[in-house]
């Protein structure tokens, strides 16, 4: 009997949004394939996006159906000094509810992700922006995962941290760690927090109450997963809520340049955090020198006791900010003529990375 090649059956199936899902997933039983997907956002037609890249690579739109397309990418390796030819088929699923969100998806093998898929999508930046899931929603849809589905653990096999710390004379540096704790999801989250740091990626396995592997997952900061089992699950309870995050920051963060208003007026965001945060004064000479770190923009301090006050020029597209810290529990953002969506958040990445997390709002309208 001829063996059932079930990849080629499932490239030649015809689906809507929720039948990919499930297609996707029912590769997942025993066949040794893992599903991976990386959330993205995109105003510009992604035909076009993805018509020029650079030498080397290319994306051939194969077929579409009901909010999907199937693209073959083709790229280039250099191994042992050789370059060697490469190509896979990835998905691109259109968010029903979310305009301008995507998900890219595909069941190639992780170094057609890692080296093909993800390149792509970071070449093509500001154009495609892609998610960031700060430390603390990541810790709440891993704990709403485990009790939405009644998983007995979560145990994490691997993780990649970042640790702020500070050394005697020295400001706070980020310190990149990986690790295989073997660990609880409880005892994991206790230990980075212990440490000031966050989790840039988690791998994990889903036990049931018998102890038995239901599924091993990952996650990153970036909101990309990926999962041998348990697809739709995973999708559920990750993609969906990043999904909605990120649609919601694209939102908050557009239409903030001066520029995009009559008489110029301001329309700043604010940072809080849960903590009196700059309680000390000491504590500002801590958030000046993270912010002298980043490498994306220039940074002015033009006042730095007892209360901040500094200008950020992005390097990459020319948006200019006012950052403000005039209270123990927050901070305040206010971009000038230019600020687009990609520059703000650079900025609050970096300030989540190198400083500390907190809460984004819009601060208020046109008061600055």
């Amino acid at each position: 009997m001829a063996k059932i090649d079930f990849v080629k059956a499932f490239y030649r199936g015809r689906y809507d949004r929720h039948g990919l899902i499930q297609g996707l997933e029912s590769l997942l039983t025993g066949h040794g394939i893992a599903v991976s997907a990386i959330p993205f956002s995109s105003t510009a037609p992604l035909e076009e996006v993805l018509a020029t890249l650079p030498t080397g690579r290319s994306v051939t739109l194969e077929r579409s159906g009901d909010g999907w397309q199937q693209y073959r990418l083709a790229y280039q390796r250099t191994v042992a000094k050789r370059p060697i030819r490469k190509e896979g088929r990835f998905f691109v699923y259109a968010h029903r509810q979310y305009a301008n969100v995507y998900i890219a998806m595909t069941i190639e093998p992780t170094e057609f992700v890692s080296h093909g898929l993800v390149p792509v999508l970071k070449g093509k930046y500001p154009q495609i922006i892609r998610p960031f899931v700060a430390h603390e929603r990541m810790k709440r849809m891993l704990v709403e995962f485990k009790e939405a589905n009644q998983f007995a653990d979560l145990i994490i096999t691997r993780a990649s941290q970042r640790l702020r710390f500070k050394e005697e004379g020295k400001h706070k540096r980020v310190m990149p760690v990986v690790s295989w704790p073997d660990m609880s999801l409880e005892e994991a989250f206790a230990w980075v927090h212990e440490n000031d740091g966050w989790f840039q990626s988690i791998h994990f396995q889903a036990k049931d109450t018998m102890g038995c592997v239901r599924a091993k997952v990952s996650i990153t900061r970036s909101g990309a997963i990926r999962a041998d089992r348990l697809f739709g699950l995973a999708f559920a309870g990750f993609l969906q809520p990043v999904c909605k995050n990120h649609y919601e920051n694209v939102i908050l963060f557009s239409g903030r340049s001066r520029r995009d208003h009559l008489r110029l007026l301001s329309r700043p965001l604010a940072i809080e955090f849960n903590t009196a945060q700059f309680a000390e004064v000491t504590e500002n000479a801590k958030f000046i020198q993270a912010m002298k770190k980043m490498r994306t923009a220039s940074v002015s301090v033009l006042h730095g006791n007892p209360y901040i006050n500094m200008s950020v020029l992005d390097y990459y597209d020319g948006s200019t900010f006012d950052v403000w810290v005039l209270s123990e529990d927050h901070l305040v953002i206010v971009p000038q003529m230019k600020a687009t969506v990609a520059a703000i958040k650079r900025l609050i990445n970096h300030i989540f990375d190198t400083y500390a997390e907190g809460e984004i709002r819009d601060y208020a309208e046109g008061t600055a």
